[in-house]
C-alpha cells in the first residue's frame, strides 16, 4: 500500500527554484567552457602551457604543426615548441600528453629519458 504524502506550497516553491538555478548553473558552466574554447581555437585566447612532473609521470603540452609530434622526440619534429605560442598563419595543433618516463643517467651528466607507457591525452586544432 502506498500513501502519498502532499508537500506543503513553500516547499514546492523551494524545491523549484533549487532545480532552476541548479539547471542555470550548469547552463553558464557549459556555455563558458564553449566560449573559452572557440576563442583559444580561433586564437584570441593564449592556450596554457602544461609542464607537470611527478615522481615517473611527465604531462606536458606543447604547441606543433605536426599532430603526430612525440612529446619526447620535440627538437625534431617540425616547428614544436613548448610554450603556448602559436602561428596565426597556418594550422597547428595543441597537445598534451601523459608519459611514464625512465631516466638513464650518462657518464658525462646528460639524461635519457625512455618512454615505458602514456600517451596523447588532448590533440587540439588551434589557429586558422
Amino acid at each position: 500500500m502506498s500513501s502519498a504524502v502532499a508537500l506543503p506550497r513553500w516547499q514546492k516553491l523551494f524545491l523549484l527554484a533549487a532545480g532552476l538555478m541548479l539547471t542555470a548553473a550548469f547552463g553558464l558552466l557549459l556555455a563558458a567552457g564553449l566560449a573559452s574554447g572557440l576563442a583559444i581555437r580561433r586564437g584570441l585566447v593564449r592556450v596554457p602551457a602544461v609542464d607537470v612532473r611527478v615522481g615517473r609521470l611527465h604531462v606536458m603540452s606543447f604547441v606543433s604543426d605536426n599532430p603526430n609530434c612525440h612529446p619526447l622526440l620535440l627538437p625534431n619534429c617540425g616547428t614544436a615548441t613548448l610554450t603556448s605560442h602559436f602561428s596565426p598563419s597556418q594550422r597547428q595543433y595543441y597537445m598534451l600528453w601523459a608519459v611514464a618516463v625512465r631516466e638513464t643517467r650518462q657518464p658525462g651528466g646528460g639524461v635519457i629519458w625512455d618512454q615505458v607507457g602514456g600517451g596523447r591525452v588532448l590533440q587540439w586544432p588551434v589557429g586558422p
